[in-house]
């Protein structure tokens, strides 16, 4: 794994993109600033394994070097299922199709799974049973993610919504957020606090 030096060798006068340095030593990068981000991996494995349906597609937006995919790939148990993996850096993109080929390779009774290079709003979600962007929604200008949420529930056909763990710059705009949600998704809904439980319907 390259060590992430970004930040100790540049002057931080040039905005940060997932350039092919970045793509390079991203592995490292998230594991220095992103705590708990095995146990994020291992609870998608374990979510797949649950919930993938058979002969259904499952999307992983903002994809990166292909991390969340790959963990689905191995916790999926149903059969006849399809990845699809969206990002819009060529550079991540580049080395996610690298990275996906050798552990279809290493594994070929996996899943397929579909490197895109493309913007996750224009993505078409159809026939989905596990749809994750993880660490995604924070890099979509804000009046676009409670849409996008909207949207994908929507097109999943999920049961209930339930949107937990939430930023404090979100809290108090539960009514905003609802409405653009509204826009696409008419089902159950909840803004979880912390310590609520809520029931897993297959």
């Amino acid at each position: 794994m390259s060590e992430d030096t970004i930040f100790k060798t540049e002057d931080g006068s040039e905005p940060f993109r997932f350039n092919e340095t970045v793509a390079r030593v991203f592995p490292d990068m998230l594991r220095r600033s992103i705590p708990g981000y095995e146990a994020s991996l291992e609870a998608i494995g374990s979510l797949a394994a649950r919930y993938v349906r058979a002969g259904s597609n499952c999307y992983d937006l903002g994809c990166s070097l292909g991390a969340a995919s790959l963990a689905m790939r191995q916790g999926i148990r149903a059969g006849d299922c399809h990845i699809v993996a969206v990002d819009n850096a060529p550079a991540m993109v580049e080395r996610c199709r690298g990275i996906v080929r050798e552990e279809c390779q290493r594994a070929p009774e996996g899943p397929p799974v579909d490197v895109v290079e493309g913007d996750i709003l224009d993505i078409e979600i159809s026939n989905a049973s596990m749809v994750v962007l993880n660490y995604t929604l924070q890099f979509l200008p804000p009046v676009d993610r409670d849409a996008m949420i909207g949207r994908i529930a929507a097109e999943a056909g999920v049961k209930q919504l339930v949107l937990s763990h939430r930023m404090r710059r979100t809290l108090g705009r539960e009514a905003e957020s609802e409405r653009y949600i509204r826009r696409h998704y008419a089902g159950p809904l909840a803004f979880a606090e912390d310590g609520q439980c809520f029931s897993l319907v297959k």
